[in-house]
């Protein structure tokens, strides 16, 4: 079976429950705290990094390395080629980023999601523009599989302090391919300082219509019985 059969499969589920009006429909939700974030996605299978096992301290990795560790989600850095770092000062609050000033992105292509991208992602994040430019901080920009995209501008802070304590997540009706972390412009500037930490993602190893179901249907069930 065909990823965008799988994906055909899903908005028919929802179509009979009548969630949404069409397969094209792209419903989500945002969150700013992790809490409501794994409430809306109660029974759903997930995978979180922490970045604190596995993965080398303080040493550059390419693509392929740090795409290779957790075997999950495929990174690429934008800014700098082929260049992602772990960092933080202590075990148990290591963090992830692309030389720490540069874009990346993050592709849900792999076999983890059986539904051509993931529906979920949720992640802890430090975000810091340029002394010069307080307003050029970073923003999530999100590829959807219907080929539609959408940014996402993320709150800035005024210093860097562990652990992060922003929090930004987003889950989608429609299957997210791809996610550009970068500065406001979507250039590939170097620009600001921007670091992740406990990524999370919906994962469907499974082609079952019922698991592919199960990601949507909860929170917007929710969503239905408080309108």
């Amino acid at each position: 079976m065909t990823k965008y059969a799988l994906r055909q499969q899903v908005f028919a589920v929802l179509l009979t429950f009548g969630l949404v009006g069409s397969p094209s429909v792209s419903a989500l939700t945002l969150f700013t705290d992790r809490a409501s974030f794994q409430a809306a996605l109660a029974g759903a299978p997930t995978f979180t990094d922490d970045f604190d096992s596995g993965y080398p301290y303080a040493q550059r990795m390419s693509n392929a390395e740090m795409s290779a560790i957790k075997g999950v989600t495929r990174y690429e850095s934008l800014s700098f080629f082929s260049t992602h770092f772990v960092v933080g000062s202590r075990v148990g609050d290591r963090q992830y980023c692309a030389g720490c000033n540069g874009a990346f992105r993050l592709h849900f292509d792999g076999p983890s999601f059986a539904v051509g991208g993931t529906l979920a992602l949720g992640l802890q994040f430090a975000n810091l523009p340029p002394a010069d430019r307080p307003d050029f901080g970073y923003a999530a920009f999100v590829h959807f599989a219907d080929g539609s995209s959408q940014r996402y501008v993320l709150p800035a802070q005024g210093a860097y302090t562990t652990p992060l304590l922003n929090f930004w997540g987003i889950v989608s009706l429609q299957p997210i391919r791809y996610m550009d972390f970068g500065v406001l412009d979507g250039s590939a500037n170097s620009d600001g300082f921007f670091v992740v930490d406990r990524l999370t993602v919906a994962v469907v190893n499974e082609p079952s219509t019922a698991l592919l179901a199960l990601l949507g249907l909860p929170w917007v069930l929710r969503r239905r019985q408080n309108a």
